[in-house]
C-alpha cells in the first residue's frame, strides 16, 4: 500500500432511472484498491444506505477494484487505538528517549519490560515513548486485548519499507469519528458566535435558531 487517500473521487452513475452521487470515504492505493466506506454497523442495515453501497460496489468492481465496508474493529482493538490516539503529537515526546528506543532491541519484551529498561528516563516519559510508537506503528503488540505491561512488543517492519497495514481499519475508523465530532464542535461553536453576534442570549442553541443563522449566511 503506498497511501491513503481521503475522500478520493465522486461517483456518478445512473441507477434505476435516476443519477446517484456518491463519495467513497477512501481509497487504499494499491493495484486494485480497495475503495473503501466507513459506516458503524447499526446503520449498515438503512434502506438508503444498503442501497448506494450496493450501486458503488457495482461501479467500483467493474472498473477492476475491490470494494469495502468498513464498520470497525471489535471493541477492545477500538478501545486500545483511541488510547492510543492521544499519544499522537510527536512535539509532546522527549527526542533522545525514543531515539533510545528505536536503537535498542525492544522484539519480545513486554510493555512493562521496555519501560523498566529505560532506567535512565522518568517512567511517565518512558511509557508515553513507548506509546507513542506504537501509535506511530514503529513498534507492535496485540490489540484485541486491553493494553497492558504484559503486553509484548514486536519491532514493526514499517520503518525496513515493508508497511504493515493492520493498523489502518481501526485508526481509519476512529479518524473518521474524531473528524466529524471536531467538525460539529466548531460548527457548534461558530453558531454561538452568531447567536452571541446578533443580540441571542440562550446559551442553548435551538434547532430553529441555528437553522435560521445559517439561512440567513448561505
Amino acid at each position: 500500500m503506498d497511501r491513503i487517500l481521503a475522500q478520493p473521487f465522486l461517483l456518478k452513475a445512473k441507477v434505476d432511472g435516476k443519477v446517484r452521487k456518491h463519495v467513497p470515504d477512501y481509497f487504499l492505493a494499491t493495484d486494485c484498491g480497495p475503495v473503501v466506506d466507513v459506516k458503524p454497523e447499526h446503520l449498515l442495515a438503512k434502506p438508503t444506505v444498503a442501497y448506494t453501497f450496493a450501486w458503488t460496489r457495482r461501479l467500483v468492481e467493474t472498473r477492476g477494484w475491490r470494494y469495502e465496508v468498513w464498520s470497525g474493529p471489535p471493541s477492545p482493538e477500538t478501545e486500545n487505538v483511541r488510547f492510543l490516539a492521544s499519544y499522537r503529537r510527536p512535539w509532546l515526546f522527549d527526542a533522545i528517549v525514543l531515539d533510545q528506543i528505536r536503537s535498542e532491541d525492544v522484539a519480545g519484551r513486554t510493555f512493562g519490560e521496555v519501560v523498566r529498561g529505560l532506567a535512565d528516563s522518568d517512567p511517565a516519559a518512558a511509557r508515553a515513548a513507548v506509546l507513542h510508537l506504537l501509535w506511530l506503528g514503529e513498534l507492535k503488540t496485540d490489540l484485541s486485548t486491553p493494553l497492558s505491561d504484559r503486553h509484548e512488543i514486536v519491532r514493526s517492519a514499517w520503518k525496513a519499507g515493508h508497511p504493515d497495514a493492520s493498523m489502518a481499519i481501526p485508526i481509519i475508523a476512529n479518524y473518521r469519528h474524531g473528524i466529524e465530532l471536531a467538525l460539529k464542535a466548531e460548527i457548534l461553536e461558530a453558531a454561538r458566535y452568531l447567536l452571541r453576534r446578533d443580540g441571542g442570549e440562550d446559551p442553548v442553541i435551538r434547532a430553529d435558531q441555528l437553522d435560521q443563522q445559517v439561512k440567513c449566511r448561505v
